[in-house]
Order: C-alpha cells, then sequence, then structure tokens
C-alpha cells in the first residue's frame, strides 16, 4: 500500500506536497456533529481579507453618485459602474417607495420581493399615478365649465331683473300718466259744472214732461 502512494505522489505532473487540515479551522465544538461554523449577515457582505473600516468606506456616500432606476425612482450606484449590494440597494429602494406610498395610498410593500416584481409593482403605482393626474385634469376642466355657466347664469339673472324694472317703470309712468290726463271733479271749473248739471237736469226729464211743466207755469 506504501509504494502504491509512493508511486501516485512521485510520478511527474503530481505535487509530492499533501493537505494538511488546519486545526484553526476546526470545529471548536466536537458535539456539532461535523457541521461548518455559522455563517452570519457580514460574512455575505464582505471578503475575508476586508475589516470593518473597509466596510464603512464601502458605504460612505462619497464614493456613490445617484442614478435613475425604475422611472422616477433614483438608487446609488458607484462611481467604478458597479451596483450597490442586494443589502444596501433593497434599503434604498425600501425608503424611496416608502416616500412614494406616503403619496399614493394602498400599495404594496417591496420587502422580500425579487426584481420582476418590484418592477411590476411600480410600474403599476407609475399607471396609477398617470391616472390620477387624468382625473385630476379632467375634473379641473369639469370645474371650468361648471364656472363658466354659473357667469352665464348670473348674466342671465340680471339681464332679467333689469328688464323686470323697466317694465315696472314703464307700468308706473302709464297709470300716473292716466291719472294726470282724466281730471278730478275739484279741479273743474264752476261754468263747466253748472253746464254739465243742466245738461245732465235737460237729459233726465223727457221732453213730454218738459212741455208740461212749462204749461203749468205759464
Amino acid at each position: 500500500m506504501d509504494s502504491e502512494s509512493q508511486s501516485l505522489t512521485s510520478s511527474p505532473g503530481i505535487s509530492s506536497e499533501f493537505y494538511e487540515p488546519d486545526p484553526s479551522r476546526s470545529d471548536n465544538n466536537n458535539n456539532n456533529r461535523g457541521t461548518s461554523p455559522g455563517v452570519g449577515p457580514e460574512d455575505l457582505y464582505s471578503s475575508p481579507s476586508s475589516s470593518s473600516s473597509d466596510r464603512d468606506t464601502q458605504f460612505s456616500p462619497e464614493n456613490y453618485q445617484d442614478e435613475e432606476f425604475y422611472g422616477k425612482l433614483k438608487v446609488k450606484v458607484r462611481r467604478d459602474g458597479k451596483k450597490l449590494t442586494e443589502k444596501k440597494r433593497r434599503q434604498d429602494l425600501q425608503q424611496q417607495y416608502g416616500n412614494l406610498r406616503l403619496l399614493v395610498p394602498g400599495l404594496q410593500d417591496v420587502e422580500g420581493r425579487t426584481p420582476f416584481s418590484r418592477n411590476v409593482i411600480l410600474k403599476n403605482t407609475l399607471h396609477h399615478i398617470e391616472q390620477l393626474k387624468v382625473s385630476v385634469s379632467s375634473s379641473l376642466h369639469l370645474a371650468n365649465e361648471l364656472r363658466l355657466e354659473q357667469e352665464y347664469n348670473h348674466q342671465l339673472e340680471r339681464e332679467w331683473q333689469m328688464w323686470r324694472k323697466k317694465v315696472e317703470d314703464l307700468r308706473k309712468k302709464k297709470q300716473r300718466k292716466s291719472q294726470t290726463d282724466k281730471p278730478a271733479p275739484q279741479q273743474l271749473h264752476p261754468d263747466m259744472l253748472n253746464d254739465m248739471t243742466s245738461q245732465h237736469g235737460q237729459s233726465k226729464w223727457p221732453p213730454q214732461h218738459q212741455s208740461n211743466n212749462l204749461q203749468t207755469i205759464t
């Protein structure tokens, strides 16, 4: 068995070095049934050679610039063109989408969703905003038409009141004129009153009765 292993290791093209396990990488707990130690969130977003100071500078604001993302939303990207990690990008999206939810109620949360589903939600949100713009513009148009109609109604009412006043003035003027054309009895001359009474007396008695009266007088 040893001769076979020596022949394998001594064959050309194969290194004679062999792997020795590192005791520092062995499990701390012998009762964990051979499982590897747990991986934390910091291990996912950092390399073994990176330190905490490197991670702080990685997410510093001066290393990123704003770039348009999903239409009107913006997400920070690196100046060298590389995108942020999923954690940072999701935080930016959640913050920006939270600001958008304040403007448009009834939207779903993007927590834990895939980029495709987030894109669909954002497209629906923008579509909903466009519909709101159209409804607001139509409401303003209807309000403008209603205002013009009210102004026209007020104008017609003013004209009607004006013509009504003119008719009342003409009626009063006609009544005053009829009263001035027909004189009152107190305004008649005494001679006119005597003539009117004499004419009234003559017309009151018939001619035969008037002749009989004359005979009795003679």
